[in-house]
């Protein structure tokens, strides 16, 4: 069968995951979008690994958004995968006229497969950022997956989507923000945000989306240099009026009478300074 979710299009086989509730599903994949894109004002330089990727639908959700240029997908079902592949060419990520390939999607455990992944890509193209997707079962994540993503510190950001928020997530989340150890080498990860989503209304579940950066990476910093910029200006703007006013009420009262123009000319430099 065929679904339609968000700008997408996905082919979905019996043996293979996908979300029931496609209005929830556009919600919860548009948060990740949204948490995927500040990783880079350039988000063509940008890699996604889709851990636990199913038929692809995260990865090329991001790809169709312009949040990234390019995504290696991992998952364990065969069939998701086979149904990835065909996605990816459904909606215009297949192998380009000169061999070149945007989307790669491997059938095996991420665990055996991810660190190995990492290393290419970073032979590939040294200075690619990259960014990691992880969306596992109830299980949580393999505590080789956990150490592949903790020891290359080129992952800057990693986006958790889980649907077992009070259980492995929390484990998982340990795993990831405590001290460097042999076993978990690396710089830790700090969480940033979460976002709960109800993709099962009415019940005990809920899906959630945690979004862990490095403790050294500061993502968005430019976006949020732009907003302070703005704001200082409409400070500014805010206290030009208030001159304004000042001046305008102080002309009002020269024509009452000298007595109070004495009090009310005061120029606003001579007020700052006594007040300093």
């Amino acid at each position: 069968m065929h679904e339609q979710l968000g700008k997408c299009t996905f082919q979905i086989s019996p043996g293979a995951f996908f979300q029931v509730n496609t209005p929830g599903a556009e919600m919860l994949y548009k948060l990740v979008v949204d948490k995927v894109r500040e990783v880079s004002p350039n988000p063509e330089d940008t890699l996604l690994f889709d851990v636990c990727c199913g038929t692809g639908t995260i990865g090329l959700t991001c790809m169709k958004e312009g949040a990234v240029g390019s995504v290696i997908g991992v998952d364990i079902s065969a069939p998701a995968i086979e149904d990835a592949i065909v996605n990816a060419k459904l909606n215009g990520f297949g192998p380009s006229e000169d061999g070149k390939q945007k989307t790669r999607f491997i059938a095996a455990r991420a665990e055996q497969v991810l660190h190995q992944e990492i290393i290419k890509a970073k032979k590939t193209n040294p200075n690619q950022k990259f960014v990691a997707v992880v969306d596992p079962a109830r299980e949580g994540l393999h505590a080789d997956v956990v150490r592949a993503l903790r020891a290359n510190e080129r992952i800057g950001r990693i986006v958790y989507v889980s649907c077992n928020p009070t259980a492995t997530l929390v484990r998982d989340a340990g795993l990831l923000c405590g001290p460097p150890t042999k076993r978990y080498s690396g710089e830790a990860f700090r969480v940033v945000s979460s976002s709960p989503v109800d993709m099962f209304p009415l019940t005990n579940h809920c899906e959630m989306v945690m979004t862990f950066d490095r403790l050294s990476v500061n993502v968005g910093t430019e976006t949020e240099s732009k907003t302070e910029d703005a704001t200082q200006t409409e400070v500014k703007k805010q206290e030009a009026t208030v001159k304004t006013v000042d001046a305008t009420q102080t002309e009002v009262k020269k024509g009452e009478g000298m007595a109070e123009v004495e009090v009310a000319d005061v120029p606003v430099t001579e007020a700052k300074a006594e007040a300093s």
